[in-house]
Order: C-alpha cells, then sequence, then structure tokens
C-alpha cells in the first residue's frame, strides 16, 4: 500500500506513528488531510497456463491458474487491436473478462458425493438434482463445497439398498 500524504500535514503524521494497525493509521487522515491512498496488490502464481487463439477474426487469449484449475481472465482483441499488438504497440485498448478472482492461489480439491433422490427423477432433471445436492451439502455442513452440475454420464445414477442415489463430482478451493 502507498500513502501520498501532503508534506504540509506531515508532522500530523509523525505524531501518529505509533498506531497498531495501518487503516488505524491511515483512516483518520483520509477525511480529515485530505490524503490520497492507492492500493495495489500483486500476487504471483506458482504455475499458471496461457492459450492464444488466433483467427481471421482477431485473437483470444486465455489466462488459467493450474492450482485452482481456473480460467480466470478472457482477452479478446478484434483485428485492428491484434495487428496492433502483434506489430509491438503498447497499451492497445481491449476487452477482458474477469471471473473466478477468489479462488486464484487456492488449491482445487474433488471428491465424488452421494445422494438420495426420489424415484421420479431423472437424469434430465438438473435442476432439481441439483437442488437436492446443494440441500444434502449442507445438512452435512459442506457449504464450502460446489457440485458440478453434470448428471448424465453412465455412473450418474445407481441403486443401494433399494433406493435411488445420484452421484456427482463436488469441489471446493483451499
Amino acid at each position: 500500500m502507498i500513502l501520498i500524504i501532503n508534506l504540509k500535514y506531515l508532522s500530523y503524521v509523525e505524531s501518529i506513528k505509533n498506531c497498531i494497525g495501518l487503516w488505524d493509521f491511515i483512516e483518520p487522515y483520509v477525511y480529515g488531510l485530505h490524503c490520497k491512498i492507492y492500493k495495489t496488490t500483486y500476487m504471483k502464481l506458482k504455475k499458471g497456463r496461457i492459450t492464444i487463439l488466433l483467427n481471421r477474426d482477431g485473437m483470444k487469449i486465455n489466462l488459467i491458474d493450474n492450482d485452482s484449475g481456473t480460467q480466470f481472465a478472457v482477452i479478446n482483441l478484434n483485428q485492428e487491436q491484434t495487428c496492433a499488438a502483434l506489430s509491438r504497440q503498447g497499451y492497445v485498448e481491449c476487452d477482458i473478462e474477469l471471473g473466478g478472482l477468489e479462488k486464484l492461489g487456492k488449491k482445487i480439491e474433488n471428491k465424488q458425493f452421494e445422494f438420495e433422490i426420489p424415484d421420479t427423477l431423472t437424469m434430465m432433471e438438473d435442476d432439481k438434482l441439483n437442488e437436492i445436492c446443494l440441500s444434502e451439502l449442507f445438512s452435512n455442513n459442506m457449504e464450502d463445497w460446489t457440485p458440478d452440475r453434470y448428471y448424465r454420464s453412465q455412473n450418474s445414477f445407481f441403486n443401494k439398498d433399494g433406493k435411488k442415489y445420484a452421484r456427482v463430482i463436488i469441489r471446493r478451493w483451499i
């Protein structure tokens, strides 16, 4: 975090250096002394993957965090932007889609989860199956797990003790 303070108020800042936390140190002066705070956070991912797809319409770049298995950025460039970027022009404007940032730097954990379902449900009723799965996860104190929404594999449904069950992969990021 970088703190920029007008030198006129430096003596005030010097007098409160004994504050415990950084925000406790900054908060009284943000509003009273018109300080500017620039917060920058950088994270270095140990392993990442990149995919660059180039065609006649432009270029698409996908950035993936290997540990979390999350595609967190998709960069789309049209023909003109692609030509500008490939001819080494800097700061080319583009569309960037970000997602899954809360999972970056975390490790993905997968396991199978089995739950009982009514006899009337079929594999085509993904939404109802997912609701039942989420309810079972919650009742088993597994709220931090996310179920895969795919219930159409050969092993998704089975009978056990005369009851119908569904099997799904669940994931969490730790």
